[in-house]
């Protein structure tokens, strides 16, 4: 059975040179997918997810409490490198991967993710009908996001929390800590716009609630260009 920590939740383990064995999520036989893991857990549980290169074509979507943790957690992206053979590489090139976050309670940290023109977003927050609270997106490398849907979408994020569709706010988002994380490189292909972070409906009753954002470094963030109804 997975492995139990120290406070009562379940650990269960991945590791990309387990491959291409699915695995149980036991520290003897990590799960060879990080979705694998994520699927096959519960609330609460803890991912640990080793270094090494992870191929998404499809988002991981983290739709109850949980901790997702690469083998960098706990250190600052801003003293890293990306590529470096330390890293948990969230792979997304060539494909619209994420991770989708619809659940509070939840903490992914320590990755590196790698996109390009064909990611839109690194990490993305929205809860559809659900108030979401306490999410943390610490000490990643976010990089490479560039996806122009059309002349008018052309945006392409690093992180983007998201309570709106259609014009309606459908939920609020409390509790959002967002620190450590290197987000660079973000749109620029055929003219695409890039965002680092944005942030939708974050609203909180308390003074000291909402969104916390600290400690972050952005670079190379391309503003493209905006096109509209009028071709501007």
């Amino acid at each position: 059975i997975p492995g139990v920590s120290a406070d009562g939740e379940n650990t269960l383990y991945v590791d990309a040179s387990n491959c291409p064995n699915a695995g149980s999520g036991t520290s003897s036989d990590p799960y060879c997918s990080i979705s694998d893991a994520v699927m096959a857990s519960s609330s609460g549980d803890i991912i640990d997810v080793a270094n090494g290169t992870y191929v998404v074509t499809s988002p991981i979507e983290i739709s109850h409490p949980l901790t997702v943790n690469g083998a960098q957690d706990g250190i600052s992206a801003l003293q890293r490198t990306a590529g470096d053979s330390s890293e948990s590489v969230i792979d997304l090139r060539g494909a619209n991967g994420r991770f989708f976050i619809t659940s509070g309670n939840v903490s992914v940290s320590g990755f590196e993710l790698h996109g390009d023109e064909f990611t839109r977003c690194g990490i993305y927050v929205a809860g559809g009908s659900n108030d979401l609270s306490n999410i943390e997106i610490s000490d990643n490398l976010i990089h490479g996001m560039a996806m122009k849907t059309d002349a008018i979408r052309a945006t392409s994020w690093g992180i983007l929390t998201d309570a709106v569709e259609n014009g309606q706010i459908l939920h609020t988002i409390d509790g959002l800590h967002i620190h450590g994380n290197h987000i660079y490189d973000i749109g620029g292909f055929n003219d695409s716009i890039g965002l680092g972070i944005s942030i939708h409906e974050v609203v909180s009753s308390e003074v000291d609630g909402g969104a916390l954002i600290e400690n972050n470094r952005f670079s190379n963030i391309h503003d493209g260009r905006w096109a509209g109804a009028a071709g501007f």
